[in-house]
């Protein structure tokens, strides 16, 4: 498998081509090419949040689309997903299979969204229709309260046991993610980019602690000053919900047909 995706400066096209040489040389793309044709995968966590460290793990998301004969017959239905973590931590996959994926997408899942607009390592050819199609009929108000939600919960520790700048940075990017999205229906992962966008200077210095230590305690910023971060990025996506002209809702109707059209065509 190799990266088809020339749009990248060489930077870029490095961290891909490493990416996908490590996967090979581990049997991971034969492992992942037995679930079904992959349609895309992602290099998402901190690479594509825009704090990555020296020791950053590789997080690969992707989606595959299982043969449409493994659904009409007698046989076990396919997998919904596939997910692997190597024994030194350092590779984690997880994949949808593209229905499971779509009903997702249908039901505002922030995270899935964001996936297929991370850093594209590998893209099929029908993978800009899909992408496409995603965001035409994914991206909606209804995001709203998984951006809130999903920020509020890591700001109170919910998803892990302690606290770390890495969970706090979580946060942060989770409610400008939302505010981006609801204000200008753009799928932005990147919270470096996007604090200088809505002028949240904590993050630059977030970004420095986090690369020094990766699970450790604030240097140079303290709990008080993230709580009026958070209070400030929550109200205004409040305010960019009522400002919004997205859809209220996804559009189910067109992620259905367009799952049914190519199931089909795996005939």
């Amino acid at each position: 498998m190799k990266s088809t995706n020339s749009r990248f400066n060489r930077t870029e096209q490095d961290l891909r081509e490493k990416v996908l040489s490590e996967l090979d040389k581990r049997d991971l793309v034969d492992e992942m090419n037995a679930q079904g044709n992959i349609i895309f995968l992602a290099l998402t966590g901190a690479h594509s949040y825009g704090f990555p460290s020296e020791d950053s793990d590789y997080d690969i998301r992707g989606v595959f689309k299982a043969p449409t004969e493994d659904f009409l017959g007698i046989k076990k239905t396919p997998d919904r997903t596939f997910s692997h973590m190597s024994e030194d931590r350092t590779i984690d996959i997880a994949l949808d299979e593209i229905g499971h994926y779509l009903s997702l997408i249908a039901n505002s899942n922030g995270n899935r969204l964001e996936w297929q607009n991370s850093i594209i390592i590998y893209e099929s050819p029908e993978f800009q229709e899909f992408r496409e199609t995603v965001l035409e009929s994914g991206v909606s108000k209804a995001l709203f309260n998984h951006y809130l939600n999903f920020s509020r919960n890591l700001a109170e520790g919910g998803r892990t046991e302690e606290q770390s700048v890495k969970t706090d940075l979580y946060a942060v990017r989770a409610m400008l993610t939302g505010i981006h999205l609801l204000k200008t229906g753009e799928v932005q992962p990147d919270v470096a980019e996007l604090a200088m966008l809505y002028d949240v200077p904590i993050v630059e210095r977030m970004i420095d602690d986090k690369r020094q230590s990766e699970i450790g305690d604030p240097i140079s910023y303290d709990r008080k000053e993230l709580a009026e971060t958070l209070n400030r990025l929550e109200g205004e996506l409040e305010n960019a919900l009522q400002e919004s002209t997205l859809p209220e809702k996804p559009g189910y109707e067109k992620l259905n047909d367009y799952l049914i059209e190519h199931r089909k065509g795996g005939l």
